[in-house]
């Protein structure tokens, strides 16, 4: 029988694990040991999930596998959220650290032309990920 103070720490290190994972994922995309078509974005998460429900597994199986699954996905969104980039909640972060250095803020046109640019981006590597998803769901490789 395990206690619920050894569960809590399962649960800790398994989420730490998680966030290195995510963390070792980037520095692989920066050094170019890992391309944009290795990510995959939710056209792929859902050919994912799908080898999950249609494995040959028990069903307790499936739930762990697809709860781990949805774990990881958090901490992907909260790792990447806080990213110091403009136009997401961790750039916001870096201009009131700026803000905060020069003891006034950067003027409001130049701050939304940067989170204009950054989104524009943004929205254009979504777009790529989405369109490498659909070409391997049609060319049937797997997620």
């Amino acid at each position: 029988n395990i206690s619920g103070a050894d569960k809590l720490s399962y649960a800790m290190r398994y989420a730490a694990d998680n966030c290195r994972l995510v963390w070792v994922s980037l520095g692989e995309l920066i050094r170019g040991s890992a391309s944009i078509s290795d990510l995959i974005g939710p056209v792929g998460m859902g050919g994912a999930v799908n080898s999950i429900v249609t494995a040959e597994i028990t069903v307790l199986d499936r739930v762990w596998n697809i709860l781990g699954m949805m774990i990881l996905i958090s901490l992907n969104l909260a790792i990447v959220n806080l990213l110091p980039i403009p136009a997401l909640d961790g750039g916001r972060l870096l201009f009131l650290l700026i803000e905060a250095v020069r003891r006034k803020p950067l003027p409001s046109k130049i701050e939304g032309a940067i989170h204009g640019a950054a989104m524009i981006c943004l929205f254009a590597l979504m777009v790529l990920v989405m369109f490498n998803d659909i070409v391997k769901l049609v060319r049937g490789v797997g997620p």
